[in-house]
């Protein structure tokens, strides 16, 4: 048996409670780790809403928690705890370095997506247990929570609601943009009300929201490996993990950490809400250019970029009117093109879709739109999975499965006739109403939040049916009912991008308003995205940053020492995987940590997004078991380059990568 499992099961014979940092410890230089050790349980937390989120293939698990400082520096101060989960390898012989896994957002609930990751890890897990834990202030670690309204307002806010879309003065979201001031004042009158609602509800409790930050989470992370009694351990971060991982080399740099692998690095130096406009119009432009570096597709769609630019300016004065009767105009065109920093396989169909509308043909962006490309019962890549087809697509498929348990049958309903709803609705609001959806479980699971999602969902006068009928559905529902709705919302995580779900708002706010606002400038923002060659890509980005600026102004989470926006340098065997289609955390900011890190591999994959191990990429896994076996070794990196993309073309068939 292994040494971890060995010794938290010696640890559960002696645990009666929860045990906190030694309070009159021998002073030494840092954070003191040395009274703080695991309460092992038998992981009944993980069941919620009726729904328990470990099933039988994931195998055999460890739960617990530990006990922290919520300021470090005052170890005697109040206490939160760290939520943590050790998937034990199944060999007999397996490693004892193991793997920590650390999630992105800021704010994701790691142990919200437990099945996700036993799944991503599977393979790495046959040699290495793999550690995961909530990070402090989300959903299992002593979660941050403003009051019902406040927290579905803040995040309505930030992220955009389809109510917004619905105002009326739509062409103020998408169109030239006014001065920075303008923009900050506007995002100031949107956010200031229920932000500061927020703000009140948590430190009412006590919270210090100065103290939600990768500093702070940092400590958490080796006081639990202490805990666990690890000697030596590797990292792997995603998105804002890799930015907390580069902190823990920087100020634990001989904690015992073996090896780092860095997946889509966001490293402190970088400023991402000035340079984020450009990062997703840089994605856009990487399709085009793949497209023109393939001979048929070249060939097939030549100066694709420039017809894209002008089929911009057609569709804002004459957009196309689709099979639903709905209106395609630049807006949607320019929507639905941006998908595929989400999901890479979107870049197949954008050349045959933007020469379909120029015919005024709308059959592959409405199968993009309602989710009939992503079909899973095609094989391959067909003009069929594309939905290039003479058919029109059919109603969103955001039923869940039928369930031999209480309340299964009334979410099936309500799901059905979300689907049905939804059907009608505008191209470019689905996806907002499916990703507002599944935020649903990051709050109370409550009647009332479900009902202010309809009413968000379905704000029209010419939507009151759909409202009424959902509505309806939701007051007949049992208590079995309403945790069964929560239950599908939880499972539509495969609908969003994973590093942005279970997002706590008000972890991302405090971590972000701490180390990252303070060092931009929102004027920077709207200048990067005004010089864009194709600014329409970044008009509605922009007003979202304004609305993080405004809502950093009053978040009291203090500031961060400098050393929070400086690169990391380091030794320590680091990987760096960067996808090509990732606008979230884009190769040149991949580049910018491999600098500074003295010992790193830099790998690049074509035609693949944020998280390139997400997607269960078994190249990625391929390589990282390797490093970890051997991180002064360099690894055989030459399957990356199987992930080129591949094109539809006009006549039906598809490319094959050159």
């Amino acid at each position: 048996m292994k040494r971890i499992v060995l010794v938290l099961t010696m640890m559960l014979t002696l645990a009666g409670g929860p045990i906190t940092a030694a309070q009159n410890a021998t002073p030494v230089a840092g954070p003191d780790f040395s009274g703080i050790q695991p309460v092992l349980n038998d992981c009944s937390f993980l069941n919620r809403s009726g729904a328990n989120l470990v099933t039988d293939d994931i195998g055999d698990i460890v739960c617990g928690t530990i006990t922290v400082p919520e300021n470090w520096s005052i170890p005697d101060g109040r206490q939160i705890e760290i939520s943590f989960v050790v998937l034990v390898s199944p060999s007999e012989e397996s490693r004892p370095d193991p793997i920590v896994y650390l999630s992105g957002g800021p704010g994701e609930s790691t142990l919200s997506g437990i099945g996700g990751y036993a799944t991503i890890f599977q393979e790495l897990r046959q040699d290495r247990d793999i550690i995961l834990f909530d990070q402090r202030g989300t959903h299992f670690s002593s979660p941050l929570r403003c009051s019902t309204f406040a927290l579905d307002s803040s995040i309505a806010q930030q992220l955009g609601t389809p109510e917004a879309d619905d105002d009326d003065n739509d062409d103020s979201t998408f169109g030239p943009l006014p001065d920075a001031a303008t923009l900050m004042d506007q995002a100031r009158a949107a956010v200031a009300e229920n932000t500061q609602r927020c703000i009140d509800d948590l430190t009412a409790t006590g919270v210090d929201l100065s103290q939600y930050n990768s500093h702070a989470s940092a400590n958490d992370t080796i006081a639990l490996m202490h805990a666990l009694e690890v000697d030596q351990f590797n990292l792997y971060g995603i998105s804002y993990g890799t930015r907390l991982a580069l902190a823990i080399m920087r100020d634990h740099p001989n904690a015992g950490i073996r090896s780092v692998v860095l997946d889509s690095t966001f490293p402190p130096e970088i400023n991402g809400f000035e340079r984020y406009p450009a990062e997703i119009h840089e994605v856009v432009l990487q399709v085009f250019a793949a497209c023109y570096r393939d001979n048929a597709c070249n060939t097939a769609y030549p100066h694709l970029k420039e017809r894209f630019k002008a089929l911009l300016e057609t569709l804002r004065t004459t957009p196309v009117i689709a099979s639903t009767g709905d209106p395609i105009a630049d807006e949607d065109l320019v929507e639905i093109v941006k998908l595929v920093s989400k999901n890479a396989e979107l870049g197949i169909a954008i050349p045959v879709m933007i020469e379909q509308l120029e015919q005024g043909d709308t059959t592959a962006i409405e199968a993009v739109a309602s989710g009939t490309f992503f079909s899973d019962e095609a094989d391959d890549a067909t003009p069929e999975a594309a939905g290039v087809s003479d058919e029109a697509p059919g109603t969103p498929d955001v039923s869940v499965e039928p369930a031999a348990v209480p309340g299964a049958d009334e979410a099936d309903a309500f799901m059905a006739a979300l689907g049905e709803s939804l059907a009608t609705a505008p191209i470019s609001r689905r996806s907002d109403v499916l990703f507002h959806l599944a935020l649903l479980d990051n709050g109370p699971h409550t009647v009332d939040a479900l009902e202010q999602f309809v009413t968000r969902a379905f704000p029209g006068d010419d939507e009151a049916n759909d409202r009424e009928t959902l509505t309806q559905l939701i007051d007949s529902m049992d208590a079995d009912g309403i945790a069964q709705v929560f239950a599908a919302a939880a499972s539509l995580s495969s609908l969003i991008d994973l590093q942005t779900f279970g997002l706590s708002n008000e972890v991302f706010n405090s971590v972000e308003c701490n180390e990252e606002i303070p060092f931009e400038n929102f004027a920077v923002t709207v200048e990067t995205a005004n010089n864009l060659e194709i600014p329409q890509i970044a008009y509605s980005e922009v007003q979202t940053i304004a609305q993080q600026f405004a809502t950093c102004e009053i978040w009291n989470s203090g500031t961060a020492e400098p050393i929070e926006a400086e690169p990391v340098v380091s030794d320590i065997p680091t990987l760096i995987f960067a996808g090509t289609y990732d606008y979230q955390t884009p190769p040149t900011w991949n580049k910018s940590a491999f600098v500074g890190l003295q010992n790193a591999t830099f790998v690049q994959f074509p035609a693949t997004n944020h998280g390139v191990i997400v997607g269960q990429n078994a190249c990625a896994s391929a390589i990282t078991g390797s490093f970890f076996d051997n991180p002064d070794a360099l690894p055989d990196i030459l399957c990356s380059d199987e992930s080129r993309p591949v094109w539809i073309l006009p006549d039906g068939s598809v490319t094959q990568p050159n």
